[in-house]
């Protein structure tokens, strides 16, 4: 079976993004415009409603972690932000600026994904700022496992990568909940 040298260019540029960067963009995604405009569309509409209406539906254990944040909540490395835009830092520590292209999906790797591959890919730091003197909305979107499977590197990866395993494995909720307990600010110290 021959192979498709557009498919097969593709991955090594999603490899080569991965490895080098931990983060990439994606088009030609066949979600159409229309889609994504109503998400956006729906997501100014929630922003738009009181804050009592927004907290019902706030970040919580009862909700996975998954929910609405006020500003401010969020910590990257200690900096409050404002969830508006998006940079990574790369691997050699320097941020690069991810500005939104119309029909794209900004994909950054996740530390699952780095344990699955034992190190190949980065998980990338991201701080989430507003560089637009704008009002601006971000749909994050988590593709992510159930809570309670063990990760670990891939047999594959690991020879890849020299022959020692360089993670042990992680059990996704319970490393969730600890990132998500540590990444974010409890409500009584917003208020204080």
């Amino acid at each position: 079976m021959a192979q498709d040298q557009g498919i097969t260019g593709v991955v090594k540029q999603l490899d080569q993004a991965c490895r080098e960067a931990g983060f990439f963009y994606v088009k030609g995604h066949g979600i159409p415009n229309s889609i994504i405009k109503e998400v956006g569309n729906v997501a100014h509409k929630f922003f738009s409603l009181l804050y009592e209406e927004k907290l019902k539906i706030k970040i919580s254990p009862t909700t996975g972690y998954r929910g609405y944040q006020r500003i401010g909540e969020n910590i990257t490395k200690g900096i409050p932000d404002m969830h508006e835009a998006i940079d990574v830092r790369n691997q050699s520590g320097e941020w690069i600026s991810a500005p939104p292209v119309p029909g794209t999906f900004v994909c950054n790797i996740g530390d699952m994904l780095k344990i699955l591959t034992n190190g190949l890919y980065e998980s990338t730091f991201h701080r989430v700022i507003n560089k637009s003197p704008t009002y601006r909305v971000c749909v994050a979107y988590f593709y992510e496992t159930n809570f309670d499977p063990a990760i670990e590197p891939l047999d594959i990866c690991i020879k890849r990568t020299g022959g020692t395993k360089k993670f042990e494995r992680a059990v996704y909720g319970e490393h969730l909940v600890s990132k998500e307990t540590t990444n974010f600010v409890k409500e009584d110290k917003l208020d204080s």
